[in-house]
């Protein structure tokens, strides 16, 4: 490889007429600030190629390629939005907070007796029928207490649906009960207890559910399977 020392020397020869280098100011002519490259031979003609780059030439050379890469690579096309999944209707919206019409429940609230019993909303309307208790005639000593009706809104005399019947018993009348003083009922099993507070015992007869005259049985055994008497 020829040391591009000796071309430019051999270069400077040829352009003085064969005189030698002079160094001087006088001799060099004004030059702007470049930055050489190199010198090449052009073939046989002997001819000299002097390759000379100003710094901004260098510096649109350096950052060219960062500059035309994103053209080159192209700008990335936008993709279409895509269809947003559709939002039901706030209407068909499910809301746990707020159960549905068959699942609402009321209450009733006997204050005297101090306790509530939970219906389902089907039974909103219902009427409540008091009634008393008493022991059978054979019994030496007399007892009776309260009775409490709780009666279906569609209940008719032509269509006499399950009632639901609440029996109210002092402790002391509770506890001679099941000593088996006195009896209620013919049945061979006394009322069922379904819940007390300090004064008084809540029971069902043990003849309430009247699965072959009442309509609507079912329902009740389904309400009583809730636990539906609360103390207070």
């Amino acid at each position: 490889m020829i040391d591009p020392r000796l071309i430019k020397r051999d270069r400077d020869f040829h352009a003085n007429n064969g005189r030698p280098h002079s160094n001087t100011a006088e001799d060099q002519p004004e030059r702007a600030l470049t930055v050489e490259i190199g010198v090449v031979y052009l073939g046989d003609s002997q001819e000299l190629l002097d390759i000379r780059i100003t710094p901004a030439a260098l510096l649109v050379v350096l950052f060219f390629p960062i500059l035309a890469a994103p053209l080159l690579v192209g700008t990335p096309q936008r993709q279409p939005d895509s269809p947003a999944a559709p939002i039901p209707p706030q209407s068909a919206q499910t809301n746990s907070k707020h159960p549905a019409q068959g699942d609402e429940t009321i209450k009733y609230v006997n204050t005297n007796y101090r306790f509530t019993f939970s219906l389902p909303g089907s039974w909103k309307g219902y009427s409540v029928v008091a009634e008393r208790w008493e022991d059978t005639p054979q019994d030496e000593v007399r007892q009776s207490g309260p009775k409490i009706i709780i009666r279906h809104p569609q209940w008719t005399d032509e269509n006499q649906r399950q009632d639901i019947t609440i029996m109210v018993f002092t402790h002391a009348q509770w506890n001679s009960l099941q000593q088996g003083d006195f009896a209620v009922s013919a049945a061979s099993i006394g009322p069922g207890e379904i819940g007390r507070n300090r004064k008084y015992v809540f029971a069902v007869p043990p003849r309430m559910i009247d699965s072959d005259n009442s309509y609507g049985w079912e329902e009740v055994v389904k309400i009583m399977q809730r636990s539906p008497l609360h103390v207070f």
